[in-house]
Formats: structure tokens, sequence, C-alpha cells
């Protein structure tokens, strides 16, 4: 009985670390103009939070949970026809680097090639361009069985995020949505 005990508190307590070291872990969704246009925000998903707008750069926050995957989306349109730069990254600490998943990226009025990160080249999934400012580095992963849609998705940090420039017309109004589950650094 008492090896049955210590066997549960060793589960809770290992439950808890897991989801300790989850709790503070987002996924970030960053779109930057570099052109005239400005970036208009008309909305996002209630569990994506706004993070400092401004007219040439928004960034929206997703919790990212070890046990499943979310979904965070925003919806927005330009002042003008334009190239912007869509970033996928963990939310930034001083302490640690935060690691996720992001799978599913998909895109109504503008088209984000390789959103479930299916097919790929030596360098990386197609369409995709992996950064790297840190010691780590992103990488594509293959299972169907953990992947949020299909069998492709990627491992993201804030200093090793995963980059693709969309077209966006202007007035149009776009939405993005990304799936996103937090990951360890291992």
């Amino acid at each position: 009985m008492k090896l049955f005990r210590l066997l549960t508190l060793a589960a809770s307590l290992t439950a808890a670390l897991s989801n300790t070291q989850a709790k503070d872990t987002t996924a970030r969704l960053m779109l930057k103009s570099d052109g005239p246009a400005d970036i208009q925000v008309i909305g996002n998903s209630d569990n994506a939070k706004l993070i400092d707008p401004q007219a040439k750069a928004i960034t929206v926050e997703v919790p990212a949970n070890a046990n499943q995957w979310s979904t965070g989306s925003i919806k927005f349109k330009v002042s003008a026809d334009t190239d912007l730069r869509l970033r996928l990254s963990s939310n930034y600490t001083k302490t640690e680097e935060k690691w996720v998943f992001i799978d599913n990226v998909k895109g109504e009025g503008v088209q984000v090639e390789n959103p479930d990160f299916e097919s790929a080249g030596a360098n990386g999934p197609n369409g995709w361009k992996f950064l790297q400012n840190g010691k780590g580095k992103a990488v594509l992963l293959q299972d169907d069985k953990a992947a949020a849609s299909g069998q492709g998705f990627v491992k993201v940090s804030h200093t090793a995020p995963v980059v693709q420039v969309i077209h966006v017309p202007k007035d149009t109004e776009v939405t993005l949505s990304f799936s996103a589950k937090a990951a360890s650094a291992k």
C-alpha cells in the first residue's frame, strides 16, 4: 500500500512539474510590414492575446499546453498591397528558452504555402525559412500521431523561429490561424 501511495505521489509531482514548466509557455504569431502598408487588427480568437500592436507589426500569443494542441487566430487587413513576414515562435523569457510545436497554419483571404509542414527539402519545410539567433535550432518533425494535422509540424523557440513571406492585397480581410503545443527543450 505504501509503494502504491509513493508511486501515486511521484506521478502527481511529475504531472505538476510538467504543467509548471509549460504554464508560462505561449506560441506567437507575428506579422511585420517593411513597406508602406499599415496592419489593422479586426479581431482575434478568445484565447489569443494581442501583444503591443503597432501599425507595422502585430503579435498574437496563444497559451501552449504540453498535453493538447490549442488553436488561435487573428483577423486583419492592410492599407496597401504588401508582403508581410509571418513569424511563428514561442514567447520570450529571460530565464530559459521556451519551445513549442506549431502546425496547421491556415489562411483565409491569403495563401500560406505548406501550412501543415508536409513537404520538405534539404533546408526544412518548403515555403518556410528557419532562423537561428540563439543556441537552439528549429526542427521539422514528421509524426502523424503527434501532429495536429497531417504528419508534419515544427518545433520552434523565440530565438529559433520559422518564417514565411505572404502577400496580402489591400483592404482584404485576412484570418490566420495556427495550432500550438508546448514542447520540451530536448
